[in-house]
């Protein structure tokens, strides 16, 4: 599985790098330090998730159920290429996702808007909050193992807000691809729920049921990730 995965996301660099003009791309965030901002996104998502987990946990809403959860019958080797395939896969859903909907879609609508309303910063924060709407919405069809259609929307929502945020203060698409990227394996492949199909190091029972204890494990850490992406755009500002 690693194979077609790896052999998917180089021939697609190659093709857009062979086919198309570079400097669209760094129009959109790709910058020449990408690997670093990556790197950045990753640890700002691990710190992010692992602080849910640790007050989903204290407040009752989560319960480790295994660690180092491999699964039964399927040889130590075999788990392991899984794992790592879900990986590779994972970046490249955060990749485009993060690609399309910060990338494009903030620049463009942000341009547009400013074009008729004659104020930049106003328009790119109107940009930035049509994302909710426009990634938030449609994962109502999207359910997470556990997950209510409002948990759902509600979740992807305040995602689309931070990824966003993250993308206009950096000027830099790596990092809420590296977010995106460390939520998503967190959630099915670090900490994978009891009934999900993904290889998992751990497994973990989660309610994920909107209310009033769902929005303060989420409001906390949420805002302590928006809290280092400006500290991180601050330190890494020219």
């Amino acid at each position: 599985m690693i194979l077609p995965v790896a052999v998917g996301m180089i021939s697609l660099k190659v093709v857009l790098e062979r086919f198309f003009d570079k400097s669209i791309f760094q129009q959109y965030g790709m910058k020449s330090k990408y690997l670093k901002d990556l790197v950045a996104g990753i640890v700002l998502g691990a710190i992010f998730q692992g602080l849910i987990t640790i007050l989903m946990i204290q407040n009752g809403s989560a319960e480790l159920i295994s660690v180092f959860s491999f699964s039964t019958g399927v040889p130590v080797h075999l788990w392991l290429t899984f794992f790592i395939s879900a990986v590779f896969g994972f970046l490249a859903v955060a990749f485009c996702e993060e690609l399309i909907f910060r990338g494009v879609l903030i620049k463009n609508a942000g341009e547009a808007l400013n074009w008729r309303l004659k104020h930049r910063e106003l328009s790119t924060i109107l940009a930035v909050l049509l994302g909710p709407v426009i990634f938030g919405l449609p994962h109502i069809f999207a359910i997470a193992e556990g997950a209510s259609p409002s948990f759902a929307v509600f979740q992807a929502s305040v995602a689309a807000l931070y990824f966003g945020i993250a993308y206009v203060l950096t000027d830099s698409i790596a990092v809420p691809i590296g977010i995106h990227f460390m939520s998503n394996i967190w959630f099915a492949s670090i900490l994978g729920a009891t009934e999900n199909g993904f290889p998992a190091l751990a497994r973990i029972e989660r309610n994920l049921q909107l209310g009033i204890t769902t929005l303060i494990e989420y409001i906390i850490p949420v805002l302590t990730l928006i809290g280092l992406i400006v500290l991180y755009s601050k330190i890494t500002e020219k």
